[in-house]
């Protein structure tokens, strides 16, 4: 065993035979599995945040400031009309000072509005928040990498193919790292020593 833990599967008894690779005995790995879950989780989140930063913002957002943008503009081409209007009949005497003053006034605050609302957009998204999202990748990658890891030190695996002439642990048991699982021989060929007096 590589790391400690309680054994969830032994699916190996003894006389069996093994192939390289088969699995001898697989550790509990429930916490593992849902770090690997939640990790897996922040990284579809960190990706969808890089998507929607990378298209300039939020598409709610996006929306919102093109029709206030719209609404806005038709506002001021009215504006602008009035102001004419107001313009010609003051020019004709028919019309006050006042009400071209305030028709002015009106254009004015609507091209303002107009002017803050396009440098929104580009305000939507800063530098450092296409950074965090893409840092926030990252970390959740390397945490799915480490819950993959400990997941498959949680596998025992058999080296060799052979018998399983000695299985040690049963589901249930505590296994600490270096503990012996099983022991895999090759029984067809045998070398025997024998000492004669």
């Amino acid at each position: 065993a590589e790391r400690e833990g309680v054994v969830a599967e032994a699916p190996v008894a003894r006389g069996q035979r093994v192939a390289a690779g088969q699995l001898l005995a697989r550790l509990d790995t429930k916490e593992a599995e849902t770090a690997l879950a939640s990790a897996l989780a922040r990284i579809e989140e960190a990706k969808a945040s890089i998507s929607t930063l990378s298209a300039g913002g939020a598409r709610r957002d996006l929306v919102d400031i093109d029709e206030a943008l719209k609404q806005k503009r038709q506002e001021k081409s009215l504006a602008e009309k009035d102001l004419a209007i107001a313009e010609r009949l003051a020019a004709k005497n028919a019309g006050t000072r006042e009400e071209v003053r305030l028709a002015r006034d009106r254009v004015d605050t609507l091209a303002l509005a107009i002017q803050s609302l396009e440098a929104k957009r580009p305000a939507l998204v800063g530098p450092a928040d296409l950074a965090r999202a893409q840092a926030r990748l990252r970390e959740a990658e390397s945490d799915a990498a480490e819950a993959r890891r400990r997941i498959s030190l949680g596998l025992v695996r058999s080296p060799l193919a052979g018998l399983a002439y000695q299985v040690d642990v049963k589901p249930g048991a505590y296994l600490t790292p270096g503990a012996l699982v099983a022991q895999i021989g090759r029984l067809e060929e045998l070398k025997v020593i024998v000492y004669v007096d």
